[in-house]
């Protein structure tokens, strides 16, 4: 996704132990990305870019959302959730990057 330069999100258990850490909550709880607040989507997004550089701060991926882009990060972490939900026959996909657009 385009944010400060084209960027990649990755759910994997990093991003997964990261965002616990940053908010203590769990990202594999369904009210997180139901009913997110402004800190729960600041701290997904940089959950899900540290795998590309381990240095950002919470504060320099907040400063890449705005209302301008909002809808296209939510639909994006949206894609994310569900390319690493379960499918319909019950077998788990595997934690990884979110699909194309």
């Amino acid at each position: 996704m385009e944010l400060d330069k084209p960027r990649r999100l990755r759910f994997d258990f990093n991003a997964a132990a990261a965002f616990e850490e940053a908010t203590g909550k769990t990202m594999f709880d369904i009210s997180v990305w139901a009913s997110p607040t402004a800190k729960d989507l600041r701290a997904l997004l940089w959950s899900l870019l540290l795998h590309e550089d381990k240095d950002l701060t919470l504060e320099q991926v907040g400063s890449f959302m705005y209302m301008g882009n909002l809808a296209a990060v939510t639909a994006n972490l949206a894609r994310v959730y569900e390319a690493n939900t379960p499918e319909a026959d019950g077998k788990a996909r595997p934690l990884a990057e979110s699909p194309p657009q």
